[in-house]
């Protein structure tokens, strides 16, 4: 993704476009880990206050995913808004990148812990 916000400054709401619909996927697929049926709605503050009750760490991400909601379906018609900034744009790259990594990594604990009590 850093390679389309380096692009220039028309790939940036097409950029977070993705960026926010990664960081959905990831908080619905986090959903159905902790065996919930995930929520149909692209509002990524519902799907944080979904999973809070089994990761309250996350709640620390609810600022930033306030910011990226918009582009949920702006992304998809650009111009509509104007482009971010290259800042904004890079901050929130990396936020999806962070949130990604949080996730993966505990699923991939927790999932090892489990294989082991198995075995």
């Amino acid at each position: 993704m850093l390679l389309l916000v380096e692009a220039g400054p028309g790939m940036r709401e097409i950029t977070l476009f993705h960026a926010q619909q990664a960081v959905e996927k990831w908080l619905k697929a986090l959903m159905v880990y902790h065996g919930q049926k995930p929520l149909r709605t692209h509002d990524l503050l519902l799907l944080l206050n979904a999973v809070l009750s089994t990761e309250p760490e996350l709640k620390g991400f609810a600022k930033s995913l306030q910011h990226l909601n918009p582009f949920a379906v702006g992304g998809r018609y650009p111009g509509r808004q104007g482009p971010p900034s290259l800042r904004d744009t890079r901050s929130m790259v990396n936020t999806t990148a962070k949130i990604r990594d949080v996730i993966l990594t505990k699923v991939t604990r927790r999932t090892q812990q489990r294989r082991k009590e198995t075995t």
